[in-house]
């Protein structure tokens, strides 16, 4: 009964690993080298639907090309900044960027994230990684 136990838990455990990583992923949209314009010209992801009220975005940088470094920032549809800069550098883990105090967005509202080269460049950069819109 013990071994047979045993073999339910391990199963369920196994099940887990593959399950959970899938849902804890599941509202990231990713990109992938978007190119960050010489002299820290600024670049935009597309706008997206924020799927909850959080006031917040998550963003982890998967890879960079041509600079260690890289300035994002959420705007709303029109370009209206609604965060402060938030410097990333490649990391295993996703990144809060949080929406100025006085700023509210509801879910619906469309944002987008914005970046550029945290170094200033002649050269183009690029950047790839996992936004989550919230």
């Amino acid at each position: 009964m013990k071994r047979y136990l045993r073999k339910i838990i391990l199963a369920i455990l196994l099940s887990l690993t593959i399950i959970i990583p899938n849902f804890v992923f599941a509202d990231y949209e990713s990109y992938v080298a978007y190119s960050l314009p010489r002299l820290k010209g600024d670049n935009y992801t597309n706008v997206h639907d924020k799927q909850t009220n959080d006031n917040y975005i998550k963003n982890q940088v998967t890879a960079l090309d041509n600079t260690d470094s890289a300035d994002f920032w959420v705007v709303t549809q029109d370009g209206t900044r609604i965060s402060d800069n938030y410097n990333q550098k490649v990391t295993n883990y996703p990144i809060t960027i949080n929406f100025r105090p006085t700023i509210h967005k509801y879910k619906g509202d469309q944002i987008k994230m914005g970046m550029q080269n945290a170094r200033l460049s002649t050269g183009y950069a690029f950047v790839s990684g996992k936004v989550d819109f919230r």
